[in-house]
């Protein structure tokens, strides 16, 4: 029994399988059987293709804050007066804190 079988085939046709008393080195030629290790291997590599998807979808995400924190790098390495800079990340992290703090929050009408 391989891994490929035991993970990705119908506990039922495994036990068919083993009936069979089929000798681990002897190939399988049963059609029943043929049909079954093709569709368990259809499954791996549709499993392998969702992971590969989502591992590319992973590294675009990660390669884009890469290039966004090595811009700001950049941008603080090769300015003479980094004060405007830090000022204007300053003041987003306020405003992004007020409005996080303030959402979902109605205010009357002066």
């Amino acid at each position: 029994e391989d891994n490929l079988m035991r993970l990705f085939m119908p506990e039922s046709t495994l036990k068919m399988f083993n009936s069979l008393g089929i000798p681990d080195d002897e190939p399988i030629t049963h059609g029943i059987m043929t049909k079954a290790i093709e569709r368990a291997q259809t499954k791996v590599e549709s499993n392998n293709y969702g992971i590969r998807k989502h591992l590319l979808e992973y590294d675009r995400i990660m390669n884009e804050q890469r290039e966004l924190i090595y811009g700001e790098r950049y941008k603080v390495l090769t300015q003479d007066n980094i004060r405007e800079n830090i000022m204007n990340m300053t003041r987003d992290v306020i405003d992004q804190a007020v409005e996080n703090a303030t959402a979902g929050l109605e205010y009357p009408e002066d």
